[in-house]
C-alpha cells in the first residue's frame, strides 16, 4: 500500500510552478540560467558582493604566550646575611631600583679591605714622592723609581676594582662615597636591584629570612615583545616559513613567525612553532591561552576572494558558487580554503567581475534549477 506524501508532493509541485513562472527564461549552458529579477525574489535569492584578497588566514590553532629565555631575569644574592627589608613583591620596576635590603657582615670585610688599600694607596704615593726626589740628586736608581711608580699604579687599580666590587655586592653609591671620604666603615647593608626594567613575580624571600650566596631572590621579565607557542601538526607545519605573518582571532594583532624547529613531538606528531608579536600596549600575558591562524599569500596565479560562508553549493560534485548579473545566474567553480565563523575564503582560476555579487540565500532552489535544465537539456 502507498502513502501519500505531502512535503514531498508540495515542493514537487512548487518547483514545477515556478519552472512554469519562469519563462521567459531559458537555459543557456547547463551552468547558466536566465532569470526575471521578479522570479529571483520569488525565489528569495539575495546575493552579497565578494571581495578580492591578496593573501588569506589558514586553519585556527590554539597557542599559549611565553616568555623568551633572554627576557626573564633571575634576582639573587651576592652575599649571605638576613632580609631586612622587602621594598617590592610585584609589579613593573625599573632598572637599577631597589627591591630588597639584606645585611651582610661579609660586606664589612669588603669594606675593610677597600679601606687597607686606601692606606696602601697612600703609602705608595709617598714613596713615589720620595723615590723622585732622591732620584732627581742621583741617590735613588732610575729603577727604584719605576718601581714605586709602577707600584702606585698596582694600588689605584686594586682600589677602583674594590670600589666597583663593593657596588656589584649591592653598596649604596653614597654609602661608597662616605666609605672613602671618612674612612670608617658602613653598614652592611646590601640593596638588592633590578638588573633590568621589567615586571617582577616569583617572590621567594621574607623579611627575616636568612639568605646564602646566590640564593634566589625574585624574577624579572620583560613582556614586550612575547612569544606564542602553537602545536602544529607535521603535515601543516610544512608549508610555514620564517616570517611568516600570524594573526590572533582576539584580539585582533598580528605577529611573525620566528622559529620553527627540525623536530617533531614523537607522540602527537606536532612541531612547536613560536610567533613573536611586539605586544607594545601589553594586550597578551604569560600563559595566555589565544587562538591564531597564519595569513598564507597568492602565489600559484589563482585568485582569492572573500565572501559570505552561506554561498558555497554543490553542482556535479564540484564545491561551487552562483554569479548573479542582472537576470543572469552562472555557475562558478571554487577551491573552498578556509572557513570564519561568517565568511568564507576562496580562490577560483579565473578572475570575478568587479563588484561582484554572489548569492547567498536560496541557493538549494538554484541548484535544483540548473538540474532542471540539464535534464530538460538531455
Amino acid at each position: 500500500m502507498k502513502f501519500f506524501n505531502p512535503p514531498s508532493t508540495f515542493f514537487l509541485h512548487t518547483l514545477l510552478w515556478v519552472t512554469g513562472l519562469m519563462m521567459p527564461w531559458q537555459s543557456q549552458a547547463a551552468n547558466t540560467l536566465t532569470l526575471a529579477p521578479e522570479k529571483q525574489a520569488f525565489l528569495g535569492i539575495q546575493t552579497a558582493s565578494v571581495k578580492s584578497l591578496t593573501s588569506f588566514p589558514g586553519k585556527t590553532y590554539p597557542g599559549e604566550t611565553i616568555l623568551p629565555p633572554n627576557q626573564t631575569f633571575l634576582v639573587t644574592s651576592p652575599l649571605s646575611g638576613m632580609v631586612t627589608k622587602v621594598i617590592h613583591i610585584h609589579g613593573p620596576v625599573k632598572k637599577g631600583e631597589v627591591i630588597a635590603e639584606v645585611q651582610s657582615p661579609e660586606l664589612l670585610k669588603a669594606q675593610k679591605n677597600f679601606l687597607n688599600t686606601i692606606s696602601d694607596l697612600k703609602a705608595a704615593q709617598a714613596d713615589l714622592n720620595r723615590a723622585k726626589k732622591l732620584s732627581q740628586s742621583g741617590v735613588v736608581s732610575t729603577k727604584k723609581y719605576q718601581q714605586a711608580e709602577a707600584n702606585l699604579k698596582k694600588n689605584r687599580q686594586i682600589k677602583y676594582q674594590q670600589k666597583q666590587d663593593l657596588a656589584l655586592l649591592g653598596m649604596a653609591d653614597s654609602a661608597i662615597r662616605q666609605l672613602e671620604k671618612t674612612h670608617r666603615l658602613q653598614p652592611a647593608i646590601i640593596q638588592i636591584t633590578a638588573p633590568e626594567a621589567g615586571e617582577l613575580y616569583d617572590l621567594k624571600i621574607r623579611s627575616g629570612q636568612r639568605l646564602s650566596t646566590n640564593q634566589a631572590i625574585i624574577s624579572v621579565a620583560q613582556i614586550t615583545p612575547i612569544v606564542v607557542e602553537a602545536k602544529i601538526p607535521l603535515k601543516e607545519a610544512q608549508q610555514l616559513s620564517m616570517e611568516q605573518t600570524a594573526q590572533l582571532v582576539e584580539p585582533a594583532v598580528n605577529g611573525k613567525i620566528e622559529y620553527i624547529p627540525n623536530f617533531t613531538d614523537p607522540m602527537t606528531q606536532t612541531v612547536n612553532v613560536h610567533i613573536e608579536f611586539d605586544n607594545q600596549e601589553q594586550s597578551l600575558r604569560p600563559g595566555q591561552m589565544v587562538q591564531l591562524q597564519f595569513i598564507f599569500e597568492q602565489q600559484d596565479g589563482s585568485f582569492l576572494y572573500q565572501v559570505n560562508r552561506d554561498a558555497i553549493s554543490q553542482y556535479n560534485n564540484q564545491d561551487v558558487v552562483y554569479l548573479q548579473q542582472a537576470e543572469h545566474i552562472q555557475v562558478i567553480p571554487v577551491e573552498v580554503l578556509n572557513f570564519s565563523q561568517t565568511q568564507m575564503f576562496f580562490k577560483t582560476t579565473q578572475p570575478l567581475p568587479q563588484n561582484a555579487q554572489i548569492i547567498i540565500s536560496s541557493t538549494s532552489a538554484v541548484k535544483g534549477l540548473l538540474d532542471v535544465s540539464s535534464e530538460g537539456g538531455k
